[in-house]
């Protein structure tokens, strides 16, 4: 079964946006030999991302992306993709800060798939993947 990506910008300056982010979701998880996987996507301000952030991890400052895993607890069948996560996305801050929208929804996917940067070691492996896959993208653009 196909992977299913779902982007959404919960404010319409952000719906351009959608297209591109579902493609490179896409292209993330075909590479990272993923299948029958459901993944949402949301474009979010500075408000609604500094809330999130609050009530998630207690942090009362806007981020550039959070990413939250399914908590459904069941696989699905075999005609449905299994959740993933959700991955929040805020548009004006990556752009503030010069960061790549692209590179943020990868972070965000490889902390939903288990990896994490909190030690060095795991830090240097999922930056090794991420700098690969980026380059691979790229390249494909």
């Amino acid at each position: 079964m196909k992977n299913e990506v779902c982007a959404v910008g919960l404010d319409k300056r952000f719906r351009h946006l959608e297209r591109g982010i579902e493609d490179a979701a896409h292209f993330f998880l075909k590479k990272l030999n993923k299948s029958s996987v459901y993944l949402e996507v949301y474009l979010v301000g500075n408000v609604r991302m500094r809330k999130l952030n609050k009530k998630y991890l207690n942090k009362d400052y806007p981020t550039n992306v959070l990413a939250f895993n399914a908590s459904s607890g069941f696989p699905g069948d075999n005609n449905e993709a299994i959740p993933v996560g959700e991955i929040y996305l805020n548009p004006p801050y990556i752009k503030e800060h010069g960061e790549d929208i692209r590179y943020l929804l990868l972070h965000g996917l490889l902390h939903l798939f288990g990896f994490n940067h909190e030690n060095k070691s795991d830090r240097i492996r999922m930056e090794k993947l991420e700098g690969k896959l980026m380059q691979w993208l790229n390249h494909k653009s």
